[in-house]
């Protein structure tokens, strides 16, 4: 069920994909995106602090999953004493942590309220790391580029 509703997430362009050029969007008032191009050195902070927050859950859910050779993994709420005890930090300012997970496999999503453009770092119990915003004419997904 939870690969469903990620599906439907992504089908829907709320957390799919970035445009090739996405500070040349504009919405309102002129507003740029702020993960583009011209991104500001506090916005690009706050994108990288967004990734690593990211890559931690990964490794805190596969921690906490490991069990016994032929048995599956387990995964568990954010709010879990193994995961909790990992040191997840918290999601950077005017960033959105949504955690969904059915024990079978998890997907989470951390979205940019500031940006006007919808950017969002996003992964699932795969454990690679995408950043985007929602889907254009020209969409494709990027890994991001942090290590």
């Amino acid at each position: 069920m939870l690969k469903m509703v990620v599906a439907g997430i992504l089908l829907t362009g709320a957390l799919a994909a970035s445009s090739p050029d996405p500070s040349a969007q504009t919405f309102g008032s002129n507003q740029r995106c702020l993960h583009g191009s011209e991104e500001q050195a506090v916005d690009r902070a706050r994108r990288e602090q967004a990734v690593r927050v990211a890559r931690q859950i990964n490794r805190a859910e596969n921690m906490a999953s490991l069990r016994g050779p032929s048995q599956p993994r387990s995964y568990v709420p954010l709010d879990d004493p193994r995961i909790a005890s990992n040191g997840i930090p918290a999601a950077p300012d005017g960033f959105k942590l949504r955690f969904y997970t059915d024990t079978e496999s998890y997907a989470f999503s951390l979205k940019d309220a500031r940006d006007r453009c919808g950017f969002a770092v996003f992964s699932d119990q795969d454990g690679r790391v995408y950043a985007g915003q929602p889907m254009s004419a020209n969409a494709q997904v990027l890994p991001a580029d942090i290590p």
